[in-house]
């Protein structure tokens, strides 16, 4: 203490683990002088203690649950549990650290590693997935950059080939499923390309007979314990699509032998929606033993498909027979020709040369 600094000022800081009081000397030329000094220091460390606690990220796992709170009021709730699920893992790997902690490296080695096992399609939803909520964390100032920007990777594991009919298997199974009496659904998944969620959610209101069309406005989902109506994919999943006498007279019969029934699909007498696991245990599965049963009575081959590679059997013929890839589009509630291209892409130079420059077969 200088000679010319005599007083003093001792305010209380804080307290000790036994709530006594914690002071602090100051010293100045004037009591007013060191009150000023001590004010300042309280100041002082009031900016750092609030920068320190602003710097200090919270772990991995707190702004995961807010970012599934925000998503929760923002997407369909099968898309909620199923991002949920997917983000288990992925808490496993980073749960306990704090976000900021959490480098580029150390994703891109994750990363990796589930290229191991994974296929590229589910290491590439990962990856997507890991983004969003970094994404969340740099909009919340807890870290500046996306560690997961700029990471590129090759899935050792191939991607999973889908099956498909022919056009005649796809005939024979569609011309079974009119005959079947839980064979609703697959003719609508055949012929038409509709997903396992829209099928389930066409309500007999929906069904034009005049005009020979079906709205798609619906989807049904199931989270743990619930059965859920809603919304369908997106924008473009909403659609009205174009369906054949036969398929129209198959509804008018399945409609006749329930006419109080709300949906299309039903099960056991009981109305109201049916749950997609429940579809496929106790409708679909059912029915695909029963048809490979009977196409082998008939001295017929056909392999059981799961609902999408019904879906993916459709747009394939659809193609392979030259039809509008617009039409397509439409048909099948797609944004753009992108998911063609990528999925289905696989060019006929034969029919690429008619096309083009009129050349004959």
């Amino acid at each position: 203490m200088s000679d010319n600094c005599k007083y003093e000022y001792r305010p209380t800081i804080g307290h000790d683990a036994h709530g006594k009081p914690i002071r602090k000397s100051f010293y100045g030329k004037t009591k007013k002088a060191a009150k000023a000094k001590a004010e300042q220091w309280l100041l002082d460390n009031a900016i750092a203690a609030q920068t320190t606690e602003k710097l200090s990220a919270p772990l991995f796992n707190a702004v995961y649950d807010d970012y599934m709170a925000h998503k929760k009021a923002t997407i369909r709730p099968n898309s909620y549990y199923q991002l949920k699920t997917q983000f288990r893992k992925i808490v496993e790997e980073f749960g306990d650290i704090p976000i900021d902690k959490i480098k580029h490296n150390d994703v891109v080695k994750y990363i990796d590693k589930l290229s191991e096992t994974y296929s590229h399609n589910t290491v590439c939803n990962v990856k997507i997935t890991l983004s969003g909520i970094f994404k969340y964390a740099v909009r919340c100032e807890y870290i500046s950059s996306n560690p997961v920007e700029g990471i590129n990777f090759r899935a050792k594991k191939g991607a999973k080939v889908k099956n498909t009919y022919t056009l005649e298997e796809a005939e024979l199974v569609t011309e079974y499923s009119r005959s079947h009496p839980d064979g609703l659904a697959v003719d609508m998944m055949l012929s038409y390309g509709t997903t396992i969620s829209e099928t389930l959610g066409i309500r007999y209101e929906a069904v034009d007979f005049a005009d020979k069309t079906i709205q798609i406005r619906e989807g049904v989902t199931a989270v743990p314990g619930e059965t859920v109506v809603g919304s369908v994919k997106n924008k473009y999943r909403i659609r009205t699509i174009a369906v054949t006498d036969e398929t129209l007279e198959h509804i008018r019969r399945s409609h006749e032998q329930h006419p109080e029934y709300e949906y299309l699909i039903t099960y056991a007498d009981k109305d109201g929606p049916v749950a997609p696991w429940f579809f496929r245990n106790h409708i679909f599965n059912p029915f695909m033993i029963d048809m490979t049963k009977h196409m082998a009575s008939k001295g017929h081959d056909i392999k059981i498909l799961n609902p999408h590679e019904l879906r993916h059997t459709r747009a394939t013929l659809w193609i392979e027979q030259g039809v509008d890839l617009f039409a397509i589009a439409e048909e099948m509630g797609w944004s753009n020709l992108k998911m063609l291209r990528e999925v289905y892409g696989h060019p006929d130079i034969r029919k690429l040369r008619r096309s083009l420059f009129g050349e004959s077969p």
